[in-house]
Parts: C-alpha cells; structure tokens; sequence
C-alpha cells in the first residue's frame, strides 16, 4: 500500500510540474527533472503493476490538465478520448522503462522510451497528438539552442537523458528508503552515467552557443491584423461579417496613420484565418473587401485566408491565398486538418458525440506534405494555418526549400478565455528557433505577435482587442541543424521504439527457451548455490 501510494503521488506531481512547465517559464527548468525521476521510478518498480500504476497515474494527471481547453471546443467525450489515449502512451512508456531498467540498459536507451512514444504519439492515429512535447519546455532555459540544435524531437531525447542522469542518483535512494526495488548493478550504472552526464553537458553548451541565428539578409516590413470577435468571443460563425468588417477597417486605419507619418511602405499585410466569410474568388463583396485593402495599404501583398470548395461536394480547403495589385497569386491548403474540429472521421458513426459536430458540415483535405514557399514580392514564405504549427514538416519543408520568413494564420476563437492559445504560441516560439527563421503570427482575437528566430517575443499585440500594428521581421537565409533533422525525428524515434521493442520480444523468447530446456540437475545445482 504504501510503495503503490509513493508511486502514485510522486506520478501525478511530476505531471503536474511537467503541466505546469507549459505555462511557466520559471518552472519550464524543472521539466526534464520530472521526466528523468519518472523514468527512472518506473525503470526501478518492483513490479509490472507498480510500472503501470506509475503510467497511467502521470498520464492521467499531466492530460487532463494539459488539454482541459477540449473541453470548451469539442466536449468532454473528446477530451475524455484524448485524456485516454495520452495515458496509455505513458503507461506504454512506463512498461518500457521497466523492462529496460530490469536489463541494466544505459541511461540513453531509457530516455528513447519516452522519446520513441512521445514521436509515435505525435504523428499517429488521425495526424497524431503534437502537443505536449517536452522538447518545447527548452524555452527561456539556457538550454533552448538545443531546438536549433536538434529540433523539438531531438530535444525531447536529450532533455529527458539529461533528466535521467541528474535524478537517477536521488530516486535510487529514494527506492532504497521505501524499499520499492534495490539495483543489481550500481557499478555498471555509475560508469555510464558520467559518461551520460559528461555527454549531456557537452551538448547542452554547444546548444546553447547556437541559439543566435545569425546576422539577417534585410528586414521586412510587416503589418499583422486582428481583427477580434464579438461578443464573447468565440462564436466566429456568427459574427463572419462584422469581422470582415473590422479587418477591413483597421487595415485602412494603419494605412492612414503610415502615409501621414510619412514612413516606408510595407512589404506584406497578413490577416488571420476566419478573417473572410467566403472564399473571395466566389463571393464578390469578400473580394471586394479584400481588394479595397490591397489599395489603401499602398499595393502592399496581402496575404489572406479563407475556406475554398473542395474538390467533391462535401470537402473544402483551409487556405491561405495571397493576394496583390494583380489579383489572387499563390495558395497554401492547410496540410493537418484538426480531426473532429475540421473533419470528423467516420462521420457518420460518431455524430452523437457533440452537438457541435453538426457545425462542420463539409470535411476539410489536406495539402501538398511537402509544400512550398510562397512569393510576396521580394519575401519567400513559409506559411502555416494554426495546428500546422504544430508539426515540424510543414514549416520545416518551405524553410528548406528557401522561405526566409515565417507566417502562421491562425483562429484561437473556440478556446478564448482558456490556456489554448497560449501553449500553441509557445509551440509556435520552439517551431521559430528550430527553424532559424522569425514568426508572424496572426490570430483573429490572440495571440498574435512577432516572434524571432531565437525564440523571443519581439512584438505582441492585446488579446481579444481590435488592433493592428506594424513589425519589423528579420530575414534570414541560413539552415538550422534543427530543421534538418526535424525532418526525420520522429522516423528514427519511431524506429528506434520499434527496435526497443523487437529487442525486448526476443529477450523474453530466450529465456523462456532456456528455461525450458533446463534440466532438473541443473536446477538442483542452481538451488544448492
């Protein structure tokens, strides 16, 4: 009772810490501890069952809190649905951690399970779970090059090996006093684990010397829009109009203040998703609105975003269209689509769900995966649509491909007044680091802000308040470490869980063999030893 207790509580406070790190720059330092002493608690169960307990319970804690927003957007099947499945992956992780303890496996091997699962948790079933990775904890730590330096996923590896090697000392004697399982081996644990902790120390210097992109190319000059949503804030279908409406004033408001102050053109407007009703290339007073825009603020590029028709009745495109003295130019489709808040797959068998499933009546279709920069002018840019920010391929692969400068659209409306928008711009801040590149971000009522390419906030405008302002965007041309190996992060985690996995299948099948072919004087000689 007491060993099942001790590794409830101390489960659900590391979760909690780990929720909180979201949240909380001060305690975003304490991240890779709580994982590390999770890892290691449950690598040092005395049983299976204890492993779970530990699993589920930090599972259960950390994903409940970490998406309560669901709740508000979805329902609380659909957060009960998540809530789930996270857990599961930690419990999953636990098992793992165990099992892997149980064989004197080094420290890094224990920190790939959680960054095995982490990754095939990201990226599957439905497009996967993005959120909550710890590598964004790296944030307004001396640690945060690590981003540049490895990505998100990368940096979830080494954090939590960091974790592991800082916090196996303390929890080993913490099981020694509460008798939860005694090490076989500490001699072989403490040579590998001053090699980990020299190794893990290395890399967190060199990180953090790489967490300056570098001197820009040129600067851009970059009006960000938002125009908010009445009442209380998030019912966007409501008010379609009225928001067109207060885009379209503040835009020409801004213009106004720039030609009286005399000061230089812009380079690009950037509105948010949800900002238009209709798709302006079918709705002629959309388009003229949009237009109207693109001529008050001196021809400058405006790039815009709005729901086309699909291919098929029944779908649609979450687009960003850009548009300029010329008319329409280059579009960029959403390429993650929010299962149940963009599409609902097996419509028809999960209806009953939420009420608010009936408010998406078409299925939204992904994009090209692998998409490219869009012009504007003399600007090449990586665009992405709210969630997308969330996954490193689809921003990485235009930064590859030469986009200099960053712009994500977005609509945070369902989940005002929750802690939603705040963890995806955390989420866009780790994504601006890996890629070497600063971030727009223009949300219809917050948050929206100029991020630069170290992660910091350069510009932030009020949430949930009309407002439109100016920014200076820095333009770079280089390649970070990070957004190259962004892109196969997640693979080699995957596989190397697979491998784990194999690994321990085939260990469990040869000692089952040689038990079974032990003979009885063998036994008889094992018992008299």
């Amino acid at each position: 009772m007491i060993r099942t207790a001790v590794t409830v509580l101390g489960s659900t406070a590391a979760a909690l810490a780990l929720g909180l790190a979201f949240d909380s720059a001060t305690v975003r330092w304490f991240a890779p501890l709580a994982v590390g002493a999770v890892l290691v608690g449950w690598s040092r169960a005395r049983s299976w069952r204890g492993a779970l307990t530990g699993g589920l319970s930090f599972g259960l804690a950390f994903w409940s809190t970490h998406l309560w927003w669901v709740i508000a957007s979805t329902g609380p099947l659909a957060w009960g649905a998540l809530v789930t499945w996270g857990a599961a992956g930690t419990a999953i992780t636990a098992l793992l951690a165990r099992a892997t303890g149980a064989r004197r496996g080094s420290t890094l091997v224990l920190a790939a399970t959680w960054w095995g699962v982490e990754a095939a948790r990201s990226s599957w079933p439905l497009g996967g779970l993005p959120w909550g990775r710890l590598g964004t904890t790296a944030l307004d730590t001396p640690w945060s090059g690590l981003l540049a330096f490895a990505g998100v996923g990368g940096t979830s590896l080494l954090l939590a090996w960091a974790g592991v090697v800082v916090t196996r000392r303390p929890v080993t004697w913490l099981a020694r006093a509460t008798d939860v399982r005694r090490p076989r081996s500490e001699g072989v644990h403490d040579t590998a684990g001053r090699v980990a902790v020299t190794l893990c120390l290395a890399s967190l210097l060199v990180a953090g010397s790489t967490t300056d992109p570098g001197p820009s190319t040129e600067t851009a000059r970059v009006a960000i829009v938002q125009g908010d949503v009445p009442g209380d804030g998030t019912r966007v279908l409501e008010h379609r109009e009225a928001i067109l409406a207060s885009h379209l004033a503040l835009t020409q408001a801004l213009s106004e203040e720039l030609r009286a102050s005399d000061q230089p053109l812009l380079d690009l407007v950037v509105w948010p998703e949800s900002s238009l009703p209709a798709d302006p290339l079918v709705d002629p007073a959309v388009r003229a609105a949009v237009e109207a825009s693109v001529v008050a603020t001196g021809d400058a590029p405006l790039l815009i975003a709005a729901i086309a028709e699909g291919p098929t009745a029944g779908t649609a495109l979450n687009q960003s269209l850009l548009w300029g003295r010329d008319g329409p130019g280059g579009r960029y489709t959403k390429a993650h689509p929010v299962p149940f808040g963009e599409y609902i797959p097996w419509r028809d068998r999960l209806a009953w769900i939420s009420p608010r499933l009936d408010e998406i009546p078409r299925d939204m279709l992904a994009g090209a995966e692998a998409p490219k920069p869009l012009p504007a002018g003399s600007l090449d840019l990586a665009v992405g649509i709210c969630f997308d920010v969330a996954y490193a391929d689809t921003i990485g692969a235009q930064v590859r491909a030469g986009a200099d400068l960053v712009v994500v659209q977005t609509s945070n409306a369902a989940f005002t007044g929750t802690s939603q928008p705040e963890q995806q711009f955390l989420i866009s801040r780790a994504r601006a680091v890996e890629t070497g590149r600063d971030m727009v971000v223009s949300s219809v009522n917050g948050v929206s802000g100029l991020i630069a390419a170290d992660g910091s906030v350069r510009s932030r405008l009020p949430v949930t308040t009309p407002a439109a302002r100016v920014v200076e965007a820095r333009l770079y041309d280089t390649t970070t470490p990070g957004v190259r190996v962004a892109r196969f992060s997640d693979v080699v985690g995957v596989l190397a869980l697979t491998l784990l996995l194999v690994r321990l299948a085939l260990s469990s099948l040869l000692r089952r063999r040689d038990t079974a072919v032990e003979t009885p004087a063998d036994r008889s000689r094992a018992a008299g030893a």
